[in-house]
């Protein structure tokens, strides 16, 4: 690269757009990608089928397929019916199912078995006589008895402003727009930029959106920069990473995602090679509007993500696969609005995905928002015996537990704030040596896991050698866990699931306080956000990072691109 990379530039006010999608014209325009994916697909996989209602967008808005109720979600009774028990039937009143029966393009989206498990499902019959909906189910749970439902795709009639309905008739799939007040687009393209095996490529000042899948890939490629751009209003990933080494996104956007926000993968596990991907003072929002997804993924080696704000997210906030990976010095609000068991940075089920780092990141704000009862919802969760990781000075405010480790071993939770948390800042158990004592066992997940990858190579004893001793050294076991120096706010600082978790929980240096026991300069704003996470109170107004990012062009489309 004689002189330095190519460039691909906007213009500096942010006003170049690549996009995907065309305009409408007429309900005629059917994107090749919507034959076979409109309603009338099976249940197996139903969400590509509704991603087709996602497609459309007047002026800076996406039209969104028309929604019972239009916010959360009803309680519904459900049942299992069928001579192969493969069917759901969800109870309605008898004023919707009058509404609703008969109509043949429905589909549901909700939580059916488990509060961490969003099933999209095509409605397939009724029920007059119970004035329940049908639908085909196919996964291994079995419904609950109440489940929190939302109807999709209904006419509603001419009076719905904004909203799709789509039709899947003997000519084909088709659509029909509520009055929007603005032409409409639709996506017709299944990428907008795709970088290939290049190298030292720079993008700057563009908004690339609008396409079926990623807005833009960057797939084997090295010494790339995507720097103060928009990527976004995708069906899918917004924006992909796959392979490669040293890609860089700086000071972007990126939001309003039917899918996972921002994949990155990279790296080689054997070696340990990293693959030196960041992600870097980037806005991160609206994201999993069809598919629970988080805004974040990464796996591989040795990616980062620093200097963030992930926000708008139904579950997750950033999912962490492999090792060496870093997430530090980020802000993390409004998520895990509505799923139970379930953590704002999530890592799980692996004894050898060790080195990850978390740390200096303000997690707050989080948990779902139309529950009554007590959510279990966590600022980090270690689950299933996820092993070696440095949580290390995070400010946690509210959640069940700050910070959870579910039975695995050589996790290091230093010098983290915990404010006002309902139970405790830190919660262990010892799953391994209770009801998952068989994944101790040659031919359980994470054994096979654990084989997968060579943990005797020079390369592998040298950076974990307590890994190295394993599985020799009781599996299962919470051992070599250590918890140093934490403060909670009006909370114990860590807990212990039952007597046997006790010998396993190595905690000094840690007290609890309350907030007139701090320092003056921080025991009003600490004290104020810990009033406001107790029971009953109002909630705390969200950070404004408006000021931060009063330089970044498409800031505003991450606030007002969401549903």
């Amino acid at each position: 690269m004689p002189g330095g990379p190519l460039t691909l530039r906007g213009a500096a006010g942010g006003g170049t757009v690549l996009s995907g999608a065309v305009p409408l014209g007429s309900t005629r325009v059917q994107p090749s990608w919507m034959h076979g994916a409109a309603p009338g697909a099976g249940a197996e996989d139903f969400s590509a089928a509704a991603e087709a209602g996602y497609a459309f967008f007047a002026g800076d808005r996406r039209l969104m397929p028309t929604r019972m109720p239009t916010v959360g979600y009803d309680r519904r009774a459900l049942q299992t019916v069928g001579a192969a028990g493969d069917k759901v039937a969800i109870r309605l009143r008898p004023d919707e199912f009058e509404r609703l029966a008969g109509q043949p393009n429905l589909w549901v989206s909700g939580y059916l078995a488990y509060d961490w498990l969003r099933e999209v499902l095509p409605v397939t019959g009724s029920d007059p006589e119970t004035k329940s909906l049908i639908v085909d189910r196919l996964r291994e749970f079995p419904p609950r008895a109440i489940g929190r439902i939302a109807v999709y795709n209904a006419d509603l009639g001419p009076g719905a402003p904004g909203a799709v309905v789509l039709d899947r008739g003997p000519r084909g799939p088709s659509i029909r727009l509520g009055a929007s007040g603005q032409d409409v687009e639709v996506i017709v393209s299944r990428g907008v930029v795709v970088l290939k095996d290049a190298r030292w490529i720079r993008l700057a000042n563009l908004a690339i959106e609008r396409s079926f899948g990623p807005a833009l890939a960057v797939d084997g490629s090295r010494n790339v920069s995507v720097e103060d751009c928009y990527v976004g209003q995708t069906i899918g990933t917004g924006l992909r990473i796959d392979g490669g080494e040293d890609v860089a996104v700086r000071r972007c956007v990126v939001a309003d995602t039917t899918g996972t926000g921002v994949t990155v993968s990279g790296g080689d596990r054997p070696s340990l090679t990293e693959s030196r991907h960041r992600i870097e003072d980037t806005v991160v929002a609206w994201f999993g509007q069809v598919r629970l997804a988080p805004g974040l993924s990464l796996s591989g080696v040795g990616a980062t993500v620093s200097g963030c704000l992930i926000v708008h997210g139904p579950h997750w906030g950033i999912q962490v696969v492999g090792n060496e990976h870093s997430v530090a010095g980020n802000e993390f609000a409004d998520l895990v609005r509505e799923t139970d068991d379930a953590g704002v940075i999530y890592m799980g089920r692996d004894w050898t995905q060790r080195g990850n780092r978390i740390a200096d990141n303000f997690i707050h704000d989080f948990g779902p928002i139309d529950r009554t009862d007590p959510a279990s919802v966590f600022g980090i969760y270690l689950d299933d015996q996820f092993s070696g990781v440095e949580i290390i000075g995070n400010v946690i405010a509210g959640g069940r537990y700050g910070v959870l480790v579910g039975g695995g071993r050589d996790n290091h939770v230093v010098g983290n704030l915990f404010v006002a948390p309902r139970e405790a800042g830190i919660f262990m158990d010892d799953r391994g040596l209770a009801w998952q004592q068989a994944y101790g066992k040659p031919d359980s997940v994470l054994m096979k896991k654990l084989h997968a990858v060579d943990i005797q190579s020079p390369t592998w004893r040298a950076r974990y050698p307590a890994l190295a001793a394993f599985p020799g050294d009781r599996p299962g076991a919470p051992v070599g866990n250590a918890f140093e120096d934490n403060l909670a706010v009006d909370a114990p600082v860590a807990k212990a699931w039952r007597a046997s978790t006790v010998p396993f929980l190595r905690e000094t240096g840690s007290r609890t306080v309350s907030p007139s026991g701090l320092s003056a300069w921080s025991a009003q704003a600490i004290g104020a956000l810990a009033a406001s996470l107790r029971p009953g109170a109002p909630p705390a107004p969200p950070a404004d990072r408006r000021s931060a990012l009063a330089g970044l062009a498409y800031f505003d489309r991450a606030e007002s691109g969401g549903p």
